[in-house]
């Protein structure tokens, strides 16, 4: 197969088809610099791949460098490569417009508002589509068996950041916003509650209080977590 070069910014970026035909799916080669590369040239990368330009503050970025093992994939995973880059160096980036914004994951206060308030609604069932990547998301979970508080109590702990992931109520249904792999995971958890408590051929249903009722949900919540 032959490399076609497509942009410099790195030490090496490259473009090839795995296979001949019209059907040939598109693979992009990554080589990173000796020592790494600085932030700000993969931010050059970013840009031209994503079409829009990156706003960053430069203090946050100056003397980082990215360091990566060379790397061929297809082009439609190119995505998810730069944004799991970008988390593993402390930083999300979120759409603000017409351009992308970096904001690092130090604990600031500010940039978690903003990565929520900026976060892309996605419908519960779409969720999927995001897994593997590292956006900031927000769903809601219409709740029908449950109390909105109590599900909110059990699932709110698992999520791991919480300067930026939240779970909210309206009415009857959770507001969840975070990471997808975190929202994914309560997904579950809340649907299984919802099954346990909703559901009246459960073989526990017609026998227990309802305190030992939630006790049997939970346990089952947890045995689903520890699947994972």
């Amino acid at each position: 197969m032959k490399l076609l070069p497509i942009v410099l910014l790195l030490v090496a970026v490259g473009s090839l088809t795995s296979q001949e035909g019209a059907d040939a799916e598109e693979m992009v080669a990554l080589q990173f610099e000796p020592g790494g590369t600085p932030l700000e040239s993969f931010l050059d990368f970013v840009e031209l791949e994503l079409g829009m330009p990156v706003h960053y503050k430069k203090e946050e970025v100056n003397g980082i460098r990215i360091s990566l093992r060379a790397v061929t994939i297809p082009r439609t995973d190119l995505r998810k490569l730069i944004e799991s880059i970008l988390y593993a160096y402390g930083m999300l980036l979120t759409p603000r417009g017409e351009v992308m914004e970096l904001l690092s994951l130090d604990r600031n206060i500010a940039s978690g508002s903003r990565l929520k308030a900026q976060s892309e609604y996605v419908p519960i069932d779409q969720l999927r589509e995001y897994e593997g990547r590292y956006v900031v998301l927000t769903t809601v979970f219409p709740l029908e068996s449950i109390d909105v508080q109590s599900a909110t109590n059990v699932v709110q702990q698992y999520f791991a950041h919480p300067i930026f992931e939240s779970i909210r109520t309206d009415g009857n249904s959770l507001v969840m916003t975070g990471l997808p792999q975190s929202l994914i995971k309560t997904v579950r958890v809340v649907e299984e509650l919802e099954r346990a408590a909703g559901n009246a051929s459960h073989p526990f249903h017609t026998r227990l209080t309802a305190v030992e009722q939630r006790m049997v949900s939970l346990e089952k919540a947890f045995a689903l977590l520890d699947e994972d």
